[in-house]
């Protein structure tokens, strides 16, 4: 057998299995589908409302609409013995959430500190660290006597709806008077 011959048959054993990669390569090449998704990000809108009135249902006028997602309601409490709110004096409000984005989404309710660490001029710590919250949706208990830095009661609302809860804030004892803080009450919304 010549060297030629030999050299031939060599390269056509090589070439089969390499032609079979090559069609298998092409096949998978060839058969290969792109898909674009287009995302729309979801901007989750929400308004709040508030009123110490019992009984009280947001008018039109009333809602504030929130930025990025959250909506806040800022309150000013001091604790004091003739003014001020304390354990059998608690701050009680309806505080209104609406979802007016195109989606349902899951709210949070919490309670951020405006002023961590500040405390008043005759009071050994700032109020936020002694408040508890209590949040009632109809008869539903969401969150009772939470302290507030741990607040976080969540709930679904479907788009364009909206809940009025009933929210009770006291501190826990009374040896804080003169004590103050600033508080927001916090709505955050995500996608379900």
């Amino acid at each position: 057998m010549s060297t030629d011959r030999r050299r031939r048959r060599v390269a056509a054993l090589l070439g089969i299995p390499l032609a079979v990669v090559v069609a298998l390569t092409t096949a998978s090449v060839v058969h290969r589908t792109d898909a674009l998704a287009h995302l729309t990000p979801t901007t989750f809108d929400l308004q709040i409302a508030a009123s110490e009135e019992a009984g009280w249902q947001p008018a039109d006028a009333d809602w504030r609409e929130g930025r990025g997602g959250e909506a806040a309601l800022d309150l000013e409490l001091t604790q004091a013995a003739a003014t001020g709110i304390l354990p059998d004096r608690p701050v009680v409000l309806r505080f209104a959430v609406r979802n007016t984005a195109a989606v349902a989404a899951r709210i949070t309710l919490g309670a951020r500190d405006l002023d961590p660490g500040v405390v008043a001029r005759d009071a050994a710590l700032d109020l936020y660290d002694v408040l508890v919250v209590t949040v009632h949706d109809g008869g539903t208990t969401l969150a009772d006597a939470v302290p507030a830095a741990d607040l976080a009661p969540a709930f679904e609302l479907g788009a364009g709806e909206h809940v009025v809860l009933d929210v009770r804030l006291a501190p826990t004892g009374d040896a804080y008077l003169g004590a103050s803080t600033r508080l927001a009450l916090v709505a955050e919304g995500a996608s379900l």
